[in-house]
């Protein structure tokens, strides 16, 4: 009897935790499309975006030990880091355009 109780409420946990990352996979879907929209010339911030993380990369190793001394991180993750940052800084028109397009 317990048994079955709890085989029961694990399913309808699962079915409910499915529906909820179905729907959170469809928010993120449609705010990725809002915002490739707002994008005019995306090669261009492509180009300029994948600049801005190759730079960030030697300056990464140029700086290995000044970094090393103030982040505890290995080098790749600061790297990601400053990457991640530095990309969303560039397209960040493009991107806060998207999620107000989205409400």
């Amino acid at each position: 009897m317990v048994l079955c109780d709890i085989s029961l409420v694990s399913i309808a946990l699962l079915l409910a935790l499915f529906f909820l990352l179905r729907l959170a996979f469809e928010e993120i879907a449609y705010k990725i499309q809002a915002i490739k929209r707002q994008y005019k010339d995306g090669v261009f911030k492509g180009i300029i975006s994948a600049d801005i993380t190759l730079s960030l990369l030697f300056v990464c190793l140029w700086f290995y030990e000044p970094i090393r001394h103030v982040l505890s991180l290995n080098i790749f993750s600061v790297w990601l880091l400053l990457s991640f940052i530095g990309c969303a800084a560039w397209n960040s028109k493009e991107i806060i355009g998207g999620l107000k397009d989205g409400y």
